[in-house]
């Protein structure tokens, strides 16, 4: 196995793992007592609001944004475009499975779980759809890291893909702790749902892999 493969492997493994674990003790739609302090913490004032300046808050709604479906929905539809256009028609089809994958899977997991939104007093916008997994931060995570992995192939340089990679990466925790600012996820809910994206990112990477190796094999 090649050293790339068995970290990508690793990853996958633990992801799995380390999104059982927490499941297993939210499966009851509690919460961790550690999570109310935590977003207690970022409440202040009366009537209660995220601590912080106004343009912080602002902020918070406008990065948070970048998880929303409207928003990975117009990006992925941008670059299959441009794909499509480039006749790269390999890369179009992993990005639509890989997105359209990503937001189904959570989406069962939502219905699976059925767990409450934080109490009222913490939220800061409204939203109706169960809390686990958030589903900007796996969406996020999900076309994010697609959309770095279909660019890190147009270069060799390692420091030029790790940086690729890292931003994707940096976006996503940053939509995933806005959600927790915000007052409409649990912790719990954001590491879930970047745990979720991860592996199934890894999943993609290994399908396409696979069929990039069964291609090679028929060429030759």
């Amino acid at each position: 196995m090649r050293p790339l493969t068995a970290v990508n492997a690793a990853v996958l493994f633990a992801a799995v793992l380390l999104f059982l674990a927490i499941a297993t003790e939210v499966a009851d739609g509690d919460h961790f007592r550690i999570e109310e302090t935590i977003m207690e913490s970022m409440r202040t004032g009366e009537p209660v609001r995220p601590i912080g300046p106004s343009w912080l808050i602002g902020a918070a709604r406008d990065i948070t944004s970048l998880g929303s479906v409207a928003v990975l929905t117009a990006a992925t539809a941008i670059v299959f475009g441009f794909l499509s256009l480039t006749r790269r028609f390999g890369a179009a089809l992993f990005l639509i499975c890989a997105s359209a994958g990503g937001q189904s899977l959570n989406a069962g997991l939502k219905w699976f779980y059925g767990r409450e939104r934080p109490d009222a007093a913490f939220r800061w916008t409204e939203v109706h759809s169960p809390s686990f997994p958030s589903g900007h931060a796996t969406a996020s995570a999900v076309v994010y890291l697609a959309l770095a992995v279909l660019l890190a192939r147009l270069t060799d340089n390692d420091s030029h893909k790790a940086y690729i990679i890292g931003s994707a990466l940096l976006v996503s925790f940053l939509v995933g702790l806005t959600r927790v600012y915000l007052g409409v996820h649990y912790p719990s809910d954001v590491i879930a749902g970047w745990l979720v994206g991860i592996a199934w990112a890894q999943c993609c990477w290994f399908a396409a892999r696979a069929i990039g190796r069964r291609r090679l094999a028929r060429a030759s």
